[in-house]
């Protein structure tokens, strides 16, 4: 008779563990559909402590999270923070309504007010952060957006989620009537001052109000405010050393406090020009006009050559040429032990691009002069490389697949060899400084494994410290 409660106790026993088995199998489906539901709801799914916990560290999960860190409550005091967020929300929009929807990312939200043992327990002391947390395993630094480096547009958070979990997005921003109205309204108030003046219209042949009126309109036009219009850039962003930046660097972007500056300069540019006009055109006494030209020329050379200096700036030539450090590389047999590796571009040879590659072996130079030209392909970064004679335009051997002008490039090479029976593969990661952040590079190999290139995990470190005719220290950053 005591058998039979002990069978009856482990009968009980193995349908309550079936059950718990039963239960962690559908909580796999259960924190997706949880997770899904959310995102229908809003498409920035706020989250407490409990939630975090729950959906975005427990397991198991098959999906990927983005988390922005925030403090909205103005008394934190974040002035960033609401215009981070907006860009945040735009990116959410668009991949929400992007073709790949659903997948597996999910775009959420940590305010402090509401899950501060989340920033504790995470160590976060500043605000806004974004934090990729993957399907599987713990978020690394490499997981974490540099914003102080890339700024926090909506277009850049969308190139930065694509890095991490390989989702594109197409940034789709909502249209601004702000700019509708405005003309509305102008018109509107033009119609009603003719309305008013309609017995008078001398103001109509007034050639000092055309002219105000055409060079406002040029302005605009020169600045580039129908280009803010269309792509909608930030106000302004931070710089890398943490400061704020005025002047988006390279000519393919631009800020829109930049705009304004280009119109202040250029306004002030012509009012120089016209000073000079008065000077040479008026009849007044030869002292005052003498004033007048001085000054307006003055102000002519001061602001035109600052518009000079910024349009220099942003558009230095070939954006490829100059001094870059080999800061890792695919061994190759013709660099077997050198350290110091340096390449340099010049594009002053009409047409060619002149390279000067230089490295020392024992603390003896070795340097190979070539040439480069762009291909006849169509391929954006292919370039026909040769040392010494000229390249062949119809094939290129350097592509340079990843480059930011002013910090990085990243040039992969594939060489037939012996008739074409086989090939060899190169890969460099070439930095504008000798040195160059260790976590950033390491993150750099990482898109390019996930691009394909599983070489990249063995490129090897080139050595950038007490080299001839340098004063510099090793970077013990590994």
């Amino acid at each position: 008779m005591r058998t039979l409660p002990s069978i009856v106790f482990c009968l009980f026993m193995l349908v309550s563990l079936s059950e718990q088995v039963r239960k962690k199998e559908l909580s796999l489906a259960d924190r997706w559909q949880q997770m899904s539901d959310l995102s229908y709801r809003s498409h920035v799914i706020s989250l407490d402590t409990e939630r975090f916990k729950s959906l975005v560290r427990g397991g198991p999960r098959n999906y990927s999270t983005i988390v922005m860190f925030t403090a909205m409550d103005a008394r934190r005091g974040c002035a960033i923070c609401r215009e981070a967020h907006d860009e945040y929300m735009i990116t959410a929009t668009s991949h929400r309504y992007s073709k790949s929807y659903p997948n597996n990312v999910f775009f959420t939200m940590v305010d402090f007010d509401k899950g501060s043992d989340v920033f504790q327990s995470l160590k976060i002391n500043t605000a806004p952060m974004f934090i990729h947390f993957p399907a599987k395993g713990n978020y690394r630094k490499t997981d974490v957006m540099d914003i102080q480096r890339t700024g926090i547009s909506a277009e850049i958070i969308a190139k930065w989620v694509e890095t991490m979990t390989d989702v594109q997005i197409r940034v789709i921003r909502p249209p601004n009537y702000a700019g509708t109205a405005g003309l509305l309204l102008l018109m509107a108030l033009f119609g009603f001052l003719l309305y008013l003046r309609r017995n008078n219209l001398e103001f109509l042949y007034n050639k000092t109000m055309w002219a105000v009126m055409a060079l406002f309109f040029t302005f605009s036009m020169t600045s580039g405010q129908m280009w803010n219009h269309i792509r909608g850039p930030p106000f302004m962003q931070k710089s890398r050393n943490g400061g704020v930046s005025y002047i988006a660097g390279g000519s393919q972007s631009q800020l829109v406090v930049e705009t304004y500056i280009i119109i202040v300069l250029s306004a002030l540019s012509v009012s120089g020009m016209i000073l000079m006009i008065e000077a040479a055109s008026t009849k007044t006494d030869v002292k005052k006009r003498r004033i007048m030209a001085i000054v307006g020329l003055a102000m002519l050379a001061l602001f035109f050559s600052l518009v000079l200096s910024i349009f220099r700036s942003k558009t230095g030539g070939y954006p490829y040429s100059g001094l870059w450090y080999e800061n890792r590389k695919l061994q190759a047999i013709f660099q077997l032990g050198q350290k110091c590796v340096t390449a340099r571009y010049s594009d002053d040879l009409g047409g060619f691009i002149s390279v000067t590659n230089t490295g020392y072996l024992f603390n003896h130079p070795i340097t190979i002069y070539g040439y480069a030209v762009p291909t006849n392909e169509t391929t954006v970064g292919a370039l026909a490389v040769g040392f010494p004679e000229a390249p062949d335009t119809d094939q290129a051997n350097y592509n340079v697949i990843e480059v930011d002008y002013q910090r990085y490039a990243v040039v992969y090479s594939c060489t037939p060899q012996v008739g074409n029976l086989t090939h060899k593969e190169f890969l460099w990661l070439l930095t504008r400084q000798p040195k160059f952040p260790e976590p950033e590079a390491k993150q750099i190999v990482r898109r390019l494994m996930q691009r394909g290139i599983f070489q990249a995990y063995e490129m090897q470190r080139t050595v950038q410290f007490l080299c001839p005719g340098r004063d510099d220290l090793p970077d013990f950053e590994f």
